[in-house]
């Protein structure tokens, strides 16, 4: 009984230091805490670089917009990017909360596991965080500085704020303007096409071919120029889409005219195989392309007496 009494008494001595400093640590968060943890200045920030166990994704700004690299330049959505830099600038830690290496892992804020973020201004690391899992709470997450052992705990849940796909981060919208400012539409199809124009508050309809025109239906033109206005993508083109586009054949293209002369033009690809997903695209975007779903796809392809009274 004595020779089991002492190494058992030795597994007791080793599992109370171990609760003791475990409970030490996760109790260091209760000290002092640190606004702006990165010290970022959102303005400075002109590239992001976020790289997760699956996908690497650099976003930057150009002629004051975000884009993604890519194959093109594609454009990224502005929110995203201003939620990214808010949320960035306002990392609030308290004290550190681990810093032992092999516990890396069990915080998901190991080179492996964590989502590395990092700020750069004119080709300069500003600062950069590795982002762990949230703690069971979800009050906080583990996060720590890249190259340095130390973890904190975070306020919020700071994954989901990174851990976006590719196609999360493109801007989704094709047209944003105000649906008052909207002179005139076309919608042209390969065999026929009719234009929607505004003439001294009135709004007539007209085939493209003909001079002569109708009074149209205000109210069937107020839906038409909300959609149009605000026309967001419901998807972007992926690997299986491959070989179902074709813009050398186009099947409909809408025009709008705004009442200061801007001009937007948008068209929709032949399409070879799936009806449910059409493709377009705007000339003034370079070669990124919009997948339309059907149902919307619909409502912009009305025939010209729709719109008659």
């Amino acid at each position: 009984m004595k020779r089991l009494a002492f190494p058992t008494l030795i597994l007791i001595i080793v599992a109370a230091i171990w609760l003791i400093y475990s409970n030490y640590e996760s109790n260091r968060i209760s000290g002092r805490t640190v606004d702006n943890f990165l010290g970022l200045n959102p303005d400075e920030v002109d590239s992001i670089t976020i790289i997760t166990p699956i996908d690497t994704t650099i976003l930057y700004i150009e002629n004051e917009r975000w884009y993604l690299a890519d194959s093109i330049p594609r454009l990224a959505e502005a929110p995203a990017i201003s939620n990214v830099l808010a949320k960035s600038s306002e990392i609030e830690v308290g004290d550190i909360h681990s810093e032992n290496p092999a516990r890396q892992d069990e915080f998901q804020v190991s080179d492996n596991l964590g989502i590395h973020v990092s700020y750069y201004s004119e080709g300069k690391l500003l600062n950069s965080i590795i982002v762990g899992k949230p703690s069971q709470d979800y009050q906080y997450s583990y996060v720590r500085l890249s190259g340095e052992d130390a973890v904190y705990k975070a306020k919020g849940v700071l994954a989901f704020v990174f851990a976006r796909e590719r196609n999360q981060w493109l801007d989704r919208a094709i047209f944003s303007f105000s649906p008052d400012s909207i002179a005139a539409m076309e919608f042209i199809y390969p065999d026929k096409g009719y234009r929607i124009e505004l003439t001294d508050s009135v709004w007539y309809l007209s085939k493209i071919s003909s001079k002569e025109k109708n009074v149209a239906d205000t109210a069937k033109i107020r839906v038409a120029k909300l959609l149009i206005s605000s026309l967001k993508a419901n998807d972007f083109i992926n690997a299986t889409d491959s070989g179902k586009i074709n813009f050398d054949k186009i099947a409909f293209t809408l025009k709008v005219r705004l009442l200061d002369d801007t001009a937007y033009g948008l068209e929709f690809s032949e399409v070879k195989d799936d009806a449910h997903r059409h493709y377009c695209r705007r000339s003034d975007l370079g070669d990124d392309i919009f997948v339309i779903f059907t149902s919307v796809y619909g409502s912009l392809t009305r025939d010209i007496s729709h719109f008659l009274p």
